[in-house]
């Protein structure tokens, strides 16, 4: 594949599509870098927003969690259900209103999260190495703007196919 930015009189169709692949191709990258994991990537997010949570003195609930993640509920439950039945995390209900049931993650989702964090770390730092920091450090600044315009194009076009 050719780079990107090589022929100046590149079609917008091209560009949509290369764009597409390059997405694909990524997001393949992580899933198998993430494959090696002991839970799915979706189960190390949950705990790390239960434990940030906990660490800022909050409760969360799989409400809250639905909300951050923009998943079903249901979807959250059997994530739950699954971290509960592993061990990682915990529910307990308020003492105020016993229908409200909330998250706390458990010694052995704090071990887990920290080893995958470590994991995670030292291949981002093997990306960062091979690629020289100033290329690294541009594409973080890229893809951060990337993600800036993207959510307000799909705000501004959520409703175009209802």
């Amino acid at each position: 594949m050719s780079k990107i930015g090589s022929n100046p009189k590149i079609s917008q169709d091209t560009y949509v599509k290369k764009t597409q692949i390059l997405i694909l191709k990524i997001k393949e990258a992580l899933n198998c870098l993430l494959s090696v994991l002991p839970i799915s990537n979706r189960e190390y997010f949950i705990l790390k927003t239960i434990d940030e949570s906990m660490s800022e003195g909050n409760k969360i609930t799989s409400s809250d969690i639905s909300r951050q993640f923009g998943v079903s509920r249901a979807a959250v439950s059997q994530y739950i259900s699954s971290l509960e039945s592993e061990g990682y995390i915990l529910r307990y209900n308020s003492e105020n209103d016993r229908r409200r049931t909330y998250l706390i993650t458990t010694e052995k989702a704090k071990d887990i999260t920290r080893k995958i964090d470590s994991y995670l770390n030292k291949n981002c730092i093997t990306v960062k190495d091979t690629m020289g920091e100033e290329k690294f450090r541009t594409m973080l600044e890229l893809i951060e703007e990337s993600i800036v315009i993207i959510k307000n194009i799909s705000e501004k076009d959520k409703d175009i196919f209802s």
